[in-house]
């Protein structure tokens, strides 16, 4: 269509209206970890004053070694006296982890999550990137390699070490080139990142 009578309701035009909705970020993520274990995840993160409905929301995930996968982020939910709650949205400042199993175990009671599908894989080469209804709203590239880099914004990181994950630094804080927003940290899937 040629324009764009409201960004809420049920017609869409992306040119118009994607960039001025209150949208997720990829805030986090880890694609290598020690031999045996299943510890990689991507962390979302809303860092908007807005709730921000899941409904639309894809992640996508692609890497050398494992191909490209696709999670819906409706499956998201929280763990709760040992049941689970489905999630329909993601409240200010509040973590939404994708993981292995590993990680997911691991994280504190309350925690908003979905698995990540796949073989756990130390990928050096991969990307991620965030989708709303077909269009694209961040992207994260942990390689030069023309097949992934396009997905990222700006200059590719370089992967995580076995030990660390790459952090947003602030957390939320996107300038559109994840050289400059991405570190190396001691991993905290669900929570604050280790930003000095």
């Amino acid at each position: 269509g040629d324009s764009c009578e409201s960004c809420d309701g049920d017609y869409y035009d992306w040119g118009e209206c994607l960039d001025s909705l209150a949208s997720l970020v990829i805030n986090e993520i880890d694609v290598r970890s020690v031999l045996g274990t299943s510890t990689e995840f991507i962390e979302l993160m809303n860092p908007t004053d807005q709730v921000v409905p899941l409904a639309g929301y894809v992640l996508t995930v692609s890497s050398a070694l494992d191909g490209t996968q696709w999670i819906d982020l409706t499956s998201a939910f929280y763990v709760v006296d040992g049941g689970t709650t489905g999630a329909t949205e993601l409240y200010p400042g509040e973590f939404l982890v994708i993981g292995f199993a590993d990680t997911l175990n691991g994280l504190p009671a309350g925690a908003l999550m979905t698995e990540l599908t796949g073989d756990p894989d130390n990928n050096d080469d991969g990307a991620v990137f965030l989708s709303l209804y077909d269009g694209t709203v961040d992207g994260v590239a942990w390689s030069a390699d023309e097949e992934f880099a396009w997905m990222g914004e700006g200059t590719p990181v370089a992967a995580d070490t076995i030990a660390d994950s790459l952090s947003r630094c602030p957390d939320g804080v996107d300038t559109d080139d994840n050289d400059a927003d991405f570190f190396s940290t001691l991993p905290t899937p669900g929570g604050a990142n280790l930003c000095n």
